[in-house]
């Protein structure tokens, strides 16, 4: 963990300093299998450069991709990244895909990307899309499996990196877990056969856990990702000056009630009067 923060310091610096090597395109994953009428996103991470100074152009066998409501393209500066995410897949969306990232001076292409896009019988992975805690509390991203038996399939864990998709965990048919040694101490994986879920659990939540999780299967099939975010803490005062806004409004309520009712027998006193 601490080599990517590193590195995430270094590049910038080694830019600026002209040290660093020429730019260089990460497309990731390699391939990816989705059902028909899912979603699926693409990761142009930039290594040697900054996205903040390029644009990038998303191709499907080399020919541009308009960018609309079905492909839509944004970027991730923690990931140095530029996103593609594809919705609603159809058959004639599978092929491949790579991008193009023009700097000042060259224009760069990444790998090629090849997607398939299968019918009812491929698995389907449902996650939240986000999922926002407060700094040191503990995470959950659930990870449904549909199509699948999880007890004769490997369950991989995997999130965006500098360079990429980082698959960190593998949740193997027999129930064992591998870890990344780093991640072992917060990070826990653990599954409920009976419903075909499976659970990643982050303890003691850190700035840098901030990122997208994608459960997979097959190596090859993922989940559309969870975006896992850090949230402000609640003022600690907040319940305090909450419960004094309700009590004010039901002093002033209990007050215009009694003024009504005084007003009311006032009147019935003076026509009783007359």
């Amino acid at each position: 963990m601490m080599c990517k923060m590193l590195l995430a310091l270094a590049l910038p610096l080694c830019v600026a300093l002209g040290i660093a090597e020429d730019p260089v395109i990460i497309l990731s994953p390699n391939i990816i299998i989705v059902h028909q009428g899912g979603s699926v996103q693409l990761q142009c991470a930039l290594v040697n450069g900054s996205v903040d100074n390029t644009n990038v152009q998303w191709k499907k066998y080399n020919q541009d991709l308009g960018i609309s409501e079905k492909f839509q393209s944004s970027t991730d500066p923690k990931y140095n990244s530029y996103i593609l995410t594809i919705r609603n897949v159809q058959a004639n969306d599978a092929g491949n895909y790579n991008c193009e990232i023009t700097t000042k001076s060259q224009t760069i292409r990444g790998n090629t990307i090849q997607i398939d896009v299968r019918g009812a019988n491929v698995p389907i992975l449902s996650q939240p899309e986000v999922l926002n805690v407060r700094e040191a509390l503990t995470a959950q991203i659930q990870c449904s499996v549909q199509n699948v038996d999880l007890s004769r399939t490997d369950l991989h864990w995997v999130r965006r990196s500098l360079r990429g998709y980082e698959r960190f965990a593998t949740h193997r048919a027999d129930n064992s877990v591998e870890m990344e040694e780093d991640l072992k101490d917060r990070f826990q994986s653990t599954r409920n056969i009976s419903n075909n879920v499976v659970t990643l659990t982050i303890t003691n939540i850190q700035q840098e856990d901030v990122s997208v999780y994608y459960c997979g299967v097959w190596s090859e099939v993922y989940g559309s990702g969870t975006q896992l975010n850090i949230t402000e803490e609640v003022p600690r005062n907040l319940v305090s000056i909450v419960l004094r806004s309700l009590l004010t409004a039901l002093l002033l309520l209990v007050g215009a009630l009694l003024g009504l009712f005084y007003v009311k027998r006032w009147g019935c006193f003076r026509q009783s009067s007359t």
